[in-house]
């Protein structure tokens, strides 16, 4: 298949080429084969100009399907732009931990678009725990807009709860670079069990 560049060189080149035996005719009024000369040229032009190549699709490993892939990223995407939004309402103590939170997300997010595979392992955390966890922030953000001074200390235990759910993301972040599925598997069901808990409190 003829690459793009030279298809255009070449369609250049007749274009040329023609443009040289245009004016040549013209000197001797020569009309007809004026004409013909330039039905050529735009023939040339459409044979030989590059074609847009249609976008590859992506190649994705057994078990994981565009639906699947496409979910795992929309979803991630989705709780880091939340968890963003998050950080902007609530107390400046807690701030900075959502705002850690959503670059630990965004990470993993940018993981699965390099190696789709981890969305069978991560498929739990991503469609159920994800949700739940964003969900516990949102109750908490609500809160801590309706909580005067005497909901402190509750407000703080919550906090301390989300702080706890750090060192798992983190782990299923490293996972993931390190490819370490079993690993990935081990850190999202630790995260479950913690929400599980908090559930239960």
């Amino acid at each position: 298949m003829r690459s793009p560049k030279s298809a255009l060189t070449l369609a250049m080149a007749g274009g040329l080429l023609s443009v040289v035996l245009i004016a040549w005719l013209l000197r001797f009024h020569a009309w007809l084969p004026l004409i013909g000369g330039g039905a050529v040229t735009i023939g040339l032009l459409f044979a030989l100009w590059p074609k847009a190549q249609a976008p590859r699709k992506r190649h994705l490993p057994d078990g994981v399907t565009p639906e699947l892939y496409e979910e795992v990223i929309a979803r991630l995407s989705a709780a880091v732009d939340c968890l963003e939004t998050y950080a902007r309402a609530a107390p400046p103590a807690d701030a900075e931990l959502f705002r850690h939170m959503a670059r630990v997300i965004d990470r993993i997010r940018g993981h699965h678009v390099a190696n789709p595979a981890h969305a069978v392992s991560t498929r739990p955390f991503i469609r159920h725990t994800l949700g739940r966890m964003l969900s516990q922030m949102a109750d908490y953000i609500d809160l801590v807009r309706r909580a005067g001074p005497e909901g402190d200390d509750r407000l703080a235990e919550i906090s301390r709860g989300f702080e706890a759910f750090v060192p798992a993301l983190e782990k299923i972040d490293r996972a993931c670079l390190e490819n370490d599925l079993t690993e990935l598997e081990i850190n999202v069901e630790v995260l479950n069990e913690q929400l599980d808990r908090r559930g239960r409190s």
